[in-house]
């Protein structure tokens, strides 16, 4: 009955895949992905202002392993396993968790602009004297830098949160 079908009780984010074929979950998951796609983080801070947007960094629900997940409860070549899961399947469901990719180059590329303008050396103040007088007089200046990692998490936690909205959004992020 359920040959090329999804057993029921399958979900991720609370929707049942159950009875689906994989072409069909694939086809669900494209349209969230398109919902989301005008998705956009506004990055602020030190005179700099910049946009990434989900579309750029190609963002959005992996489809093909969110697929391969699904149709592969209940399917594995241990017999009392697969009967197991499809009656916990069943009778309580099994959540699978939403999977997302994106493309991590896209999104460096992105933000090494800007850390290519906030980024900077700190310089040590220089005075000295000389015959009785100033030869030599700088200020310091304090340096700073961008988490990467940090940035690129929020940046990915705000998309995320968009995509399980199911609607593109417009967020602001400060950076440091």
């Amino acid at each position: 009955m359920h040959t090329n079908l999804i057993y029921e009780g399958v979900l991720v984010n609370g929707v049942d895949l159950g009875g689906k074929t994989t072409d069909e979950v694939k086809a669900y998951f494209f349209q969230k992905n398109k919902h989301t796609q005008d998705t956009t983080i506004i990055l602020t801070g030190h005179n700099v202002t910049a946009t990434i947007s989900a579309k750029q960094i190609n963002f959005g629900y992996d489809e093909n392993l969110l697929t391969q997940q699904a149709f592969s409860v209940g399917r594995s070549d241990n017999l009392l396993s697969n009967m197991s899961l499809m009656l916990q399947a069943y009778m309580q469901g099994i959540q699978l968790s939403p999977a997302y990719n994106y493309k991590e180059d896209k999104l460096n590329k992105l933000l090494a602009p800007l850390q290519a303008q906030i980024d900077t050396k700190p310089v040590n103040g220089v005075f000295s004297f000389e015959d009785g007088r100033v030869s030599a007089f700088q200020l310091s200046k304090a340096g700073q830098s961008i988490d990467v990692a940090k940035l690129k998490q929020q940046i990915l936690d705000q998309m995320f949160a968009a995509l399980l909205a199911d609607t593109a959004q417009e967020n602001r992020l400060e950076i440091l």
